[in-house]
Order: structure tokens, then C-alpha cells, then sequence
């Protein structure tokens, strides 16, 4: 699935001065910063920036004028390593960059990289969750809660208030009927409650609705939903009233799955899916039938089961036919999360080269409910 989006290392929350000023990213641009500023960046020799590209940075980042010829190449190397998402190498030559003791506007902008790392810092360590709750009489609608904890290791969290870009929680829809046909849709609403809010403090959690959701299972055999946040950038003021760019927020996507009504409600292991894969007489059951049976013992597996019966399909998989695999397609997909029609040869070699279980994502907080 499209996960939620975390804002990840990228240079968005930059000064464009800072972009570019030294070549390299990945792997390369730790040793090669660090050497590079050690063997004497910090002179003036060195310095690559143009006064037009220094000017521009200036207007967005409130510095009152560019960096000293002496102290440019520093902070250009300072400015690639955070556009890289090398923060530990930004870390490094900032603190030997305030160890020269820098002034006015050399001061200004290693200050201003210094906030964009503890901006991210923060983010990092904020605790931000989505937890889902049966609402109305009947249960069908789904309310969602976004929940706040200060984190462990940062203690700076607790009692700082937020001020965010409007962020959108995305809810994806995923409908399959007995034929195993996939129906998928979208929405989004703003999550206002999640664009401003104060952190409790330490040992506290506090809880954001944002949004309620209803929902029919109609004709589908079941029928999937998952929520993310697509958040926006902002300001963090820390309870001491430091203020901290924030741009890299990052919550845990939830789901909840409900299957048709006139399915039994009892949950399922993998044995009877992999039974019904293997039965004898399984070319003798009439072809929809069998695919609808294939479907239905998989819609019934609970999510914590799920990875359980991957497995175990997938030390079949190699001595089930082409045919009964692609029978199975629809419940296989709806067990491993694929959107879209797979042949028996793709199901083979998805099974052959999915990554270990430990390297899958769980979603936390799901709603397994047997019914509309």
C-alpha cells in the first residue's frame, strides 16, 4: 500500500544557499565533508557560493547578510550534508565550525543549521500514533484519534506546542468481491485538530479525533481501510520557548478490516487456506466457487495471522500448478497487500523475493470485526 509519507532527508527545509555548495550524497558525503572541512574548507580558498545564490537565502531565512568569505566553505558543507539527510556528518562540522568561534552573520547561519537539526531531532523523537475506535450503535463507523506522548529520550518534547500546516488524513479503501475483482478509493479530509497542539507532559498521552468515518460492506466479500496523515511542515516552540522548524513529522498507519455479513465471524488460521489449496479434488470444484472459497479463508485470517500464512502458502507455492495459483490470486492478494492482477509466474517470484518477515510492516491498532 502507499503508506503515509513521512517528510523524509531531503533538502526541503533548507536555505537554498545550502544546497549544492559540495558535491556528493549517500554513503560518499559523510567522509568525504568531514576530510574535506578537516583539510581546510574553513578558508576562503575553498568558498563556492555566488553573492546572487547567498542574496536569495538571505530573503528566506531571515539571515541578515551571507557568511564571511572565511566561514562560506564551512557552511556550505554544513548546508550539503543536511540537503543530503546526512544530519550525524552536519553535526560533526557544526561543532567544529562554533569551536572558531563565529560572529554576525557566520553566527546567524550556523545557528539556523543548528535549529533545522534539532528541529528534526525533535520530530524524530516525538511519539505520534493513530488508533482507531468503533463508532455508532451499530459499530460500522470508525473514528480516528491521533494520540501525542513526549519521547523517551527527549525530554524537550514535553509541554511544546505545534503550529503546522493544515495536515490531511488520507483513508484508501480497498473492496473485494467473491469473483476476487478489487474496487479501490480515496479520500482526504483536513486534519484540523493535528495543526496546532500542545505535547503533554512526560508520561502523559493526549488524544486528537480527527475524523469519524462511515462505511458499508454492501456487496463486497471484504473490505479493507487504512488511514495515514499527510503532514505538513511548521514550527515546534519547546516549553523553554525555543522555536524549531519541524518538517520531518512522522505517525504509524492503522487499518481496519471487515468482512461480509454472511461469512462466519470465527476467525481462521493459514490450515484451511492451505488445505483447500492442495485438495485433491480441487479441479473438480467449480471454477468460481473454488476462487470464492480460496478468498473467503483468507479474508478471514486475522492481521496478526497474516504473516503466518504467507509463509506457509509460500512453501507450497513451488508445487502448486499455474492454475490453482491463479485461482488463489485473489486471496493472495488480499493477504499481502497487492493491488492489481498477478500472473502465477509474478505470485512465484513475489514468494521468491519478498523480503524476511521481520522486514514487513505491521499496523498496529486494527479493528477485526466480523460484519458490516
Amino acid at each position: 500500500m502507499t503508506r503515509s509519507k513521512p517528510n523524509g532527508g531531503g533538502a526541503g527545509d533548507l536555505p537554498p544557499a545550502s544546497r549544492g555548495g559540495v558535491p556528493g550524497t549517500g554513503a560518499f558525503v559523510a567522509p568525504v565533508l568531514f576530510a574535506a572541512l578537516l583539510a581546510g574548507l574553513f578558508t576562503s580558498t575553498g568558498c563556492r557560493s555566488t553573492s546572487a545564490a547567498r542574496g536569495e537565502s538571505v530573503v528566506n531565512t531571515g539571515v541578515s547578510a551571507a557568511p564571511s568569505p572565511a566561514f562560506a566553505p564551512a557552511l556550505d558543507a554544513v548546508g550539503a550534508a543536511l540537503g543530503a539527510g546526512d544530519d550525524e556528518t552536519a553535526r560533526q562540522l557544526l561543532a567544529v565550525l562554533f569551536a572558531r568561534g563565529p560572529t554576525g552573520s557566520d553566527l546567524e547561519w550556523a545557528e539556523t543549521y543548528r535549529h533545522i537539526l534539532e528541529g528534526r531531532d525533535f520530530a524524530r523523537s516525538l511519539d505520534l500514533s493513530l488508533q482507531l475506535r468503533a463508532s455508532g450503535p451499530d459499530g460500522r463507523g470508525t473514528t480516528v484519534d491521533l494520540v501525542v506522548a513526549p519521547g523517551l529520550d527527549a525530554p524537550n518534547t514535553a509541554g511544546a506546542r505545534l503550529d503546522l500546516g493544515m495536515p490531511l488524513l488520507v483513508r484508501r479503501t480497498s473492496r473485494t468481491d467473491a469473483t476476487g475483482s478489487q474496487r479501490l478509493e480515496r479520500e482526504s479530509r483536513a486534519a484540523a485538530a493535528a495543526a496546532s497542539f500542545v505535547v503533554p507532559a512526560a508520561g502523559e498521552r493526549t488524544a486528537l479525533e480527527l475524523g469519524t468515518f462511515e462505511l458499508e460492506v454492501g456487496g463486497a466479500l471484504a473490505v479493507r481501510e487504512e488511514w495515514w496523515i499527510e503532514w505538513r511542515s511548521g514550527i515546534a516552540t519547546t516549553a523553554a520557548g525555543v522555536r524549531l522548524p519541524v518538517q520531518q513529522l512522522s505517525s504509524t498507519p492503522v487499518e481496519r478490516n471487515r468482512i461480509a455479513a454472511f461469512l462466519p465471524p470465527e476467525p481462521l488460521g493459514p490450515e484451511p487456506l492451505c488445505q483447500s489449496l492442495v485438495r485433491a479434488d480441487f479441479e473438480q470444484i467449480d471454477p468460481a466457487l473454488r476462487r470464492a472459497q480460496l478468498l473467503e479463508r483468507a479474508v478471514r485470517i486475522p492481521r496478526e495471522r497474516r504473516e503466518e500464512a504467507l509463509l506457509a502458502v509460500g512453501a507450497l507455492v513451488p508445487d502448486v500448478p499455474d492454475g490453482r495459483l491463479e485461482d488463489a490470486a485473489p486471496a493472495l492478494a488480499w493477504l499481502a497487500r497487492q493491488a492489481g492482477q498477478r500472473s502465477p509466474a509474478q505470485w512465484r517470484h513475489w514468494f521468491a523475493t519478498r523480503p524476511a518477515p521481520e522486514g514487513n510492516l505491521e499496523l498496529p491498532d486494527a479493528l477485526e470485526q466480523g460484519g458490516p
